[in-house]
């Protein structure tokens, strides 16, 4: 016998099926959402500290510019310092005597305090080294061999213009009292040699 509310309930049967998979498809969809939405809030994130790492980066950049302007500008400045420093120089009547005292004797009175005390810097440092370098030269003559203390005498301080004659018998006293030169009979004459 035929049942009309069989129909029905076979398509109520469908209707629950479709609800269903309609139902599971939606739910993948907002969680697809979801996550889409999550991937964006990360990436917005992500951008938002590389904008922040950038400007960190960009400032830090500005400030090593600025350092390397003001040291372009204080070398620009030491080597005019210089430059004036060896113009004063020149124009000085220059003293040489042994030891670390010997330097400019005048000096221009119009040169500012700064000048003078850069001035008086550069000499300082000098000093010392020309007579390491003096003695150095003498050295480099006497083993060489053969030379008398008047023919050193006479390259240091008359061809080379090196240092005066009282300096010059100072820096020869002080290298024979180290020990590093000697006078020896050689031929009739007497020669310095290297101790």
């Amino acid at each position: 016998m035929w049942n009309p509310f069989r129909i029905f309930s076979e398509h109520d049967h469908h209707w629950q099926e479709l609800d269903h998979a309609l139902t599971e498809a939606f739910e993948k969809i907002k969680s697809e959402k979801r996550l889409t939405f999550s991937w964006l809030n990360y990436f917005r994130k992500k951008e938002q500290e590389n904008e922040k790492t950038h400007q960190q980066i960009q400032h830090e950049l500005g400030k090593h510019d600025a350092k390397i302007e003001a040291l372009k500008d204080e070398i620009k400045e030491l080597k005019e310092n210089v430059k004036t420093a060896q113009n004063t120089a020149i124009s000085a009547q220059v003293r040489t005597k042994s030891g670390p005292e010997s330097g400019l004797v005048s000096e221009p009175k119009n040169r500012s305090a700064s000048e003078k005390s850069f001035v008086s810097k550069i000499a300082s440092m000098i000093r010392p080294q020309r007579k390491e370098y003096i003695m150095q030269k003498i050295l480099d003559l006497v083993e060489r061999g053969g030379y008398t203390t008047k023919q050193v005498e006479t390259v240091i301080v008359k061809e080379k213009q090196l240092c005066g004659r009282t300096a010059f018998y100072d820096y020869m006293k002080e290298l024979k009292y180290q020990g590093l030169i000697k006078n020896q009979q050689k031929n009739g004459r007497k020669v310095l040699i290297s101790a």
